[in-house]
């Protein structure tokens, strides 16, 4: 082993990688090097074996058929990459199609709308779309099934919001934000969210989300969720959403084992690591757009709100 070392170098990574690979795959003990990134260590000391060869194999050290794995390795996984790019216009269009023309056409003035259980935020739907109120399921054996949410701009300092939040069964305010094209979020200073218990008194459309769960193949994967729009005794009207993650814009090829709670046993897996999820179809809007729902910036609806932010300390 010593000679094989010295006489080849570029070995040295891969007998690192399984030396690795192995103390993770002891029970318990393994979760030891996962606390310290074993999995990615793994996939550096791999890339870099790879890499290594490579260099030997163009200094004489090694055949020069070695130079072909690396050739192969990056050109497989970027055609895998590409692959997936294209399974995801090809996902995205189709649940577009899917969408296309589902109209449940919501009238503020004669109707209420109740969102049972949703994946997006409430706040975001009334901050981003016309809608003046909104009911959600909040069960309290007290104080009762619904809740309803509306905006305002009155009563939303600090102390008002804590003072009402004392108050039990009656209404409570919650400082809200919205969110901006780099995914962050930006406070509404003097803005807030009204929350009362109460029961819807006008005829209903109901909004709940049924979660598919992940969809894929081993280029990508999607986390589909169904909303159904539900008025009454018409059939409900569903529309899709999904969010997708892609193989990461460079291969690192992740070893890592955990306890499977669910078989009560130590299990390992080998994948190649993604990339963060991806809206594919967003459901706030795909429900919005299917609601009828005119949408509008929070500016245009309450031209006194101010923004700030936070993480900046803009915020007095």
């Amino acid at each position: 082993m010593i000679r094989l070392v010295t006489k080849f170098p570029s070995v040295i990574p891969f007998l690192l990688a399984a030396i690795l690979a192995i103390s993770m795959a002891i029970p318990i003990f393994g979760m030891l090097p996962a606390m310290f990134g074993g999995a990615f260590i793994f996939a550096a000391l791999v890339n870099l074996g790879i890499i290594w060869a490579a260099i030997d194999s163009l200094r004489g050290q090694l055949p020069r058929w070695v130079c072909l794995v690396p050739v192969l390795y990056f050109a497989g996984y970027y055609s895998a990459l590409t692959m997936s790019y294209a399974h995801l216009r090809a996902v995205t269009a189709e649940l577009s199609e899917f969408n296309e023309g589902k109209r449940a056409e919501f009238d503020p003035d004669n109707e209420q709308l109740v969102i049972r259980r949703s994946a997006f935020s409430v706040s975001d739907l009334m901050t981003q779309f016309t809608i003046p109120e909104v009911y959600t399921n909040s069960i309290d054996l007290s104080c009762g099934r619904f809740q309803s949410v509306s905006l305002t701009t009155e009563g939303c300092s600090f102390q008002a919001r804590r003072d009402a939040s004392r108050e039990r069964c009656v209404s409570y305010r919650r400082e809200i934000s919205v969110s901006v094209r780099d995914q962050t979020r930006i406070a509404l200073q003097n803005m807030c969210a009204v929350y009362e218990w109460g029961t819807p008194t006008k005829p209903t459309i109901t909004v709940a989300s049924k979660e598919i769960g992940y969809v894929g193949d081993h280029f990508v994967d999607f986390y589909l969720t169904n909303y159904e729009i539900d008025r009454g005794p018409e059939e409900p009207i569903v529309v899709k959403a999904a969010s997708a993650t892609l193989l990461a814009p460079f291969p690192m090829p992740l070893f890592g084992c955990f306890l499977n709670s669910a078989r009560a046993s130590w299990g390992c897996e080998f994948k190649f690591m993604r990339d963060r999820s991806r809206v594919v179809i967003n459901g706030m809007k795909a429900v919005a757009a299917a609601l009828g729902l005119k949408q509008a910036s929070i500016e245009e609806r309450f031209p006194d709100v101010k923004k700030c932010d936070k993480f900046a300390r803009l915020c007095p």
